[in-house]
């Protein structure tokens, strides 16, 4: 029986709810932790090894050959976001990443 045609998964983002390592953030995200999809997300995401809330994280498809202009304006809204993040201290995120959690389920 012939599996159907792979569907060309687009890059995004997601964003950080809780602190921690980046090994820890593939965890919640992906079922398998050392599938090949969460190979490429912690590859993506190497220069981010700890995480606060509010943090922008990529997420992408390792077999998407036509994404380089899209994670490379990815990479450019996650260093602008990560960088203003690292003036807020860790309580203030925290709120932040709160009324996110908040916002999404009454909308």
């Amino acid at each position: 029986m012939a599996l159907p045609p792979r569907q060309r998964i687009e890059p995004g983002y997601c964003v950080v709810e809780t602190p921690g390592s980046l090994t820890s953030q593939a965890n919640m995200l992906f079922r398998n932790p050392n599938s090949e999809a969460a190979r490429y997300y912690l590859q993506l995401n190497a220069d981010t090894p700890w995480v606060k809330p509010g943090h922008i994280l990529i997420v992408a498809d390792p077999h998407n050959p036509h994404q380089g202009p899209a994670l490379h304006h990815l990479r450019r809204a996650k260093n602008q976001v990560n960088k203003a993040m690292a003036q807020v201290d860790g309580r203030t995120s925290d709120i932040s990443a709160a009324q996110l959690r908040h916002s999404r389920h009454h909308t």
